[in-house]
C-alpha cells in the first residue's frame, strides 16, 4: 500500500488517501481471487436459490394469451386482470411489512393511532 502510495504521489502524512488506496487494492484482490470461482459460485447460487414453485399452474397466466393481443382494448383488460392480483398481494405484503393490516390502510382512521 507504501508502494502504491509513493508510485501515485501521495504523501506519507495523508492518511485517509492511504486509507482509499488500501480499500481500492483490497478490492482489487478480491475480485482477482474471485474470478476463477465465479462459474462454480453461480452454480451453487443458482442450486441453492432455485425456485420453490409448489404449484406450477400459479406461474402461468390466467388471461393472457395470443388473442388478447389482437385489439388495443382486450390487451388492456387482459393486463389490467393479470396485474390486478399482484398489486394486491404487493398491497398485503407492503402493509404487513409496516406491521399494519389493510383495513387498517383503507379505513378512515388515523394511522398515527393505529
Amino acid at each position: 500500500m507504501d508502494r502504491t502510495s509513493d508510485l501515485v504521489g501521495i504523501a506519507a502524512d495523508k492518511f485517509t488517501l492511504k486509507f482509499a488506496v488500501f480499500h481500492t487494492l483490497f478490492n482489487l484482490v478480491g475480485v482477482v481471487l474471485m474470478l476463477p470461482a465465479i462459474n462454480l459460485l453461480v452454480r451453487f447460487l443458482e442450486m441453492l436459490l432455485r425456485d420453490k414453485i409448489e404449484d406450477p399452474d400459479i406461474a402461468r397466466p390466467l388471461f393472457l394469451n395470443d388473442a388478447a393481443s389482437d385489439f388495443p382494448d382486450t390487451a388492456l383488460q387482459v393486463i389490467i386482470r393479470e396485474t390486478a392480483p399482484l398489486a394486491y398481494s404487493a398491497f398485503e405484503i407492503l402493509a404487513h411489512g409496516l406491521n399494519l393490516r389493510r383495513t387498517d390502510i383503507t379505513s378512515d382512521r388515523n394511522l398515527d393511532t393505529v
